[in-house]
């Protein structure tokens, strides 16, 4: 699986695609920590995650911190 993310300050646009590029969801969450934490639950594990931050989102990488995510950055 394949994982969007593009963080807005108010918003997070989610889409999850499989390995073909099939879109398989897209939803609008909220930027709060337990509206990511609840969308991460929902993500296989060893999926591949790309995160696009806005100016002024710096705050909601605190919250993939605490996410049961495991995730590096490049």
């Amino acid at each position: 699986m394949y994982v969007g993310l593009d963080l807005h300050k108010a918003t997070i646009n989610a889409t999850v695609m499989d390995e073909n590029g099939t879109v398989l969801n897209e939803v609008k969450i909220k930027s709060e920590p337990d509206s990511l934490r609840n969308f991460s639950d929902s993500i296989p594990l060893g999926s591949y995650i790309a995160i696009a931050l806005q100016h002024g989102t710096g705050h909601i990488g605190y919250c993939l911190k605490d996410t049961t995510l495991p995730y590096q950055t490049r």
